[in-house]
């Protein structure tokens, strides 16, 4: 999920700042404004400033079919009761495309 580096003002009319995930700029604003933040400025932030270095050749991600997909597969081995690593390496070895198997 793409970062947004952002600046607002909290109810008591001091500036904040920090750093919020959403899918788009105007989802993040609205999340800010959720919080009782006022959004003064947004701004995309590059993946290695996000708070983590992603390896060459990963920076493009899941697409949202494939995240899609990952997550209905991982919470439904999840839910079963299998531990976390083990539900990863199984959804990892269910794929059949080679990317995806990487970032997972």
């Amino acid at each position: 999920m793409p970062a947004f580096e952002y600046k607002a003002l909290n109810p008591a009319g001091r500036e904040k700042s920090g750093v919020i995930d959403g899918d788009t700029a105007r989802q993040a604003r609205q999340m800010l404004r959720d919080r009782g933040l006022n959004p003064l400025e947004i701004n995309p932030v590059a993946p290695d400033q996000a708070g983590g270095k992603m390896k060459p050749g990963l920076s493009r991600g899941l697409r949202a079919s494939e995240l899609a997909l990952f997550t209905r597969q991982l919470a439904t081995l999840v839910r079963s009761g299998t531990p976390l690593e083990q539900a990863l390496n199984t959804t990892a070895k269910q794929t059949e495309k080679s990317r995806v198997k990487r970032i997972i």
